[in-house]
Parts: C-alpha cells; sequence; structure tokens
C-alpha cells in the first residue's frame, strides 16, 4: 500500500511539475508576443514621425526657396544662394528621410558617427537645441491657445 501511494505521489509531482513548466511556458510566449507587439507600435510610431518630420522639412525648404527668390529681387545675390543651398540640403534630407527606412537610417548615422565623431556631437548638439527650442515654443502655443479659448468662453 505504501508503495501505491509512493508512487501516485510521484506522478501527482512530475503531473505538477509538468503543469507548472507548460505554464511559464506559456508565460513566456505571451510575454515574447507582447513584446514583439510593442516593438512593432514603436517602430511604427518612428515611422510616422519620420514621415511628419520630412514633410515639415519639406515645407522648411519650400519657404526657403521663397525667401531666396526674394532675396534675388532685392539684389542680395550672395545671401540668396546661401539661402537656395540651404533650401536644396533641407530638400535632401526630407526626399532620405522619405525614402530610407529606419535600420539604413540608423546605420548611415553610426557609420558617420565613427567617421567624424567631432562633428557628429556638434550636429546633434545642435540638433537637441533646436528640438527644446521646437518644444518650448509648441508649449507657448498652447497654452497661449488655451487661454484665448477660455477668455472668449469667459465673454
Amino acid at each position: 500500500m505504501q508503495d501505491s501511494n509512493q508512487s501516485t505521489g510521484e506522478s501527482t509531482n512530475e503531473a505538477d511539475t509538468h503543469n507548472a513548466s507548460q505554464a511559464a511556458d506559456d508565460v513566456k510566449r505571451q510575454l515574447k508576443d507582447k513584446a514583439h507587439q510593442v516593438a512593432e507600435q514603436a517602430q511604427s510610431a518612428v515611422e510616422s514621425g519620420k514621415a511628419r518630420f520630412a514633410d515639415r522639412a519639406h515645407g522648411v525648404a519650400e519657404a526657403l526657396h521663397h525667401a531666396s527668390d526674394g532675396l534675388r529681387a532685392e539684389d542680395q545675390e550672395e545671401v540668396a544662394r546661401y539661402t537656395q543651398s540651404v533650401a536644396e540640403k533641407i530638400e535632401q534630407l526630407s526626399g532620405l528621410l522619405r525614402d530610407r527606412d529606419l535600420a539604413s537610417l540608423a546605420s548611415d548615422v553610426k557609420r558617420f558617427a565613427q567617421r567624424q565623431p567631432a562633428l557628429f556631437l556638434g550636429g546633434a548638439f545642435t540638433a537637441g537645441l533646436m528640438a527644446a527650442r521646437f518644444i518650448k515654443s509648441s508649449a507657448g502655443e498652447a497654452k497661449r491657445g488655451d487661454s484665448g479659448s477660455a477668455e472668449q468662453g469667459a465673454q
């Protein structure tokens, strides 16, 4: 009788171990699926942001082209050429962002940083300053817009 109790206990322990192992595998699979889903959402958000940035860069380039035309009309050819050159570079950046996927852009940035570390750091610093200024001005515009609608509602 003791042997049958022992074998029943052993099979119960084996079943418990198997169930625990299966539950752990299920949890791992669910976590892996969730991580994959989050990664896809993050990549989608980055691609969307990249497209918005490319559109804005294109708009800036167009504005610079118009400014260049205006400078030429005012006989400021040297400044107009410089403005035109900057507009063309921004157009190239905009096209590059539209045409390239994120992985190839990251690879290009990495290679550039390895070849020209000082220039890369200077550019990153400048981009950070520009981003901070953009965020600050966007927040200021949002506050002005909120206070403007509050004032209109009070009238």
